[in-house]
């Protein structure tokens, strides 16, 4: 366990181009926010552009080119820490590479800018952690590690790299083509970045579990017992596992045209009192789940990587109760800085503790409140 030794917290953040903004600031509160506005104005967006400069993606998975305003070149997105003064930005423009900064210095990759603000962000779309794809607990898992553990941002990306070369490789091999040997040559160099990814990802699902129990227990009231684990596609630990799957993997990896072993098979699974919930979870089961998985990414940043991140909620206080309502409020504002959307700001003001910060969307401009 960690002591803090991180508190993270934006000062403001602007838009230029942005989704409907032709240009915003927001001075924000470094505790309570709440962002509020009627449905189609503007309030996920002005998230989604914070959520962009700490991972670099949009949390609703829109390409760059989509951010950006209509009729716009490239569209703009910064912020100014608190503490340091010191500002993050990332340009999108329609066509062309991003362009990262810190100050005025552009970063030689995009992203270089992961891990500078460290967030957690739930929408309703993080449902898709219990009723979604595989792979889209695997980009869950990605996102949050990249951001915790620069060393596993590289591994993944090296190990997509190498994974992309062998299907490749295979694909040709299937069409009648040569390259055999380029096969093992890829087996080689894939087989230790397999291992480390799941290691990794495994790893950091063992230390999530604990505290999505404790979360679950909090806003359930103990009326089912939450266990995520991570689950493998086959039995593959060390380099040397890997290095034996994907030789004997040969002849059906080769019908297939695709690698059939390795962490990108993998999946994350959620199991209330040791049922699926994605099988036997009430929709209302389902949301305690997730919000207590989004709730516990909190508590594996602030008690074993010792940094309290910025936490996004996007318009998931009307789809609960008073008391859970309370309950996910209580538990994110004892932490740091915490910016939440809604559409009917008094329908929930009897939820906060204290008073948030309110700002009113309306069309894309921010007005104060």
């Amino acid at each position: 366990m960690h002591s803090v030794v991180s508190k993270p917290a934006l000062a403001t953040i602007a838009l230029k181009r942005f989704r409907n903004y032709g240009e915003a600031r927001v001075e924000l509160s470094p505790k309570l926010n709440l962002i509020w506005g009627a449905n189609g104005q503007g309030k996920s967006n002005l998230l989604e552009a914070i959520y962009l400069l700490a991972s670099t993606r949009s949390f609703r998975g829109a390409a760059s080119n989509e951010l950006v305003q209509y009729g716009a070149d490239a569209a703009e997105v910064s912020a100014v820490f608190a503490d340091s003064g010191q500002e993050i930005g990332l340009i999108l423009p329609t066509r062309g590479r991003r362009t990262a900064r810190v100050g005025a210095t552009n970063l030689p990759r995009v992203q270089d800018l992961i891990g500078r603000l460290p967030s957690v962000c739930f929408s309703t779309l993080d449902m898709v952690l219990v009723t979604g794809e595989p792979n889209d607990r695997r980009r869950f898992l990605d996102n949050d590690l990249s951001q915790i553990n620069a060393g596993y941002l590289a591994a993944i990306l090296e190990y997509r790299r190498l994974l992309k070369q062998r299907n490749a490789v295979l694909k040709a091999l299937k069409e009648g083509g040569s390259g055999r040997q380029d096969l093992e040559a890829w087996n080689l160099r894939m087989a230790p970045s397999a291992a480390r990814v799941r290691r990794l990802r495994t790893e950091y699902v063992m230390s999530l579990s604990p505290f999505a129990a404790e979360e679950h227990a909090r806003l359930s009231g103990g009326a089912e017992d939450l266990q995520i684990r991570y689950r493998p596609g086959d039995d593959c630990v060390e380099e040397k596992d890997f290095l034996d799957a994907f030789r004997i993997s040969f002849h059906r990896d080769l019908i297939l045209g695709a690698t059939s072993i390795g962490p990108h098979r993998d999946d994350l699974v959620l199991e209330l009192s040791g049922r699926s919930a994605a099988k036997f979870g009430s929709q209302g089961q389902q949301r305690t789940a997730v919000l207590a998985v989004k709730l516990a990414q909190v508590k594996h940043w602030i008690r074993d990587v010792g940094v309290i991140p910025l936490v996004l909620l996007d318009d998931i206080l009307s789809d609960l109760d008073s008391s859970r309502r309370h309950q996910v409020l209580e538990g994110a504002a004892q932490y740091g800085q915490v910016v939440i959307t809604c559409t009917d700001y008094h329908a929930v003001e009897s939820d906060f503790s204290e008073p948030p910060a309110r700002y009113k969307i309306d069309a894309g401009r921010v007005i104060e409140t």
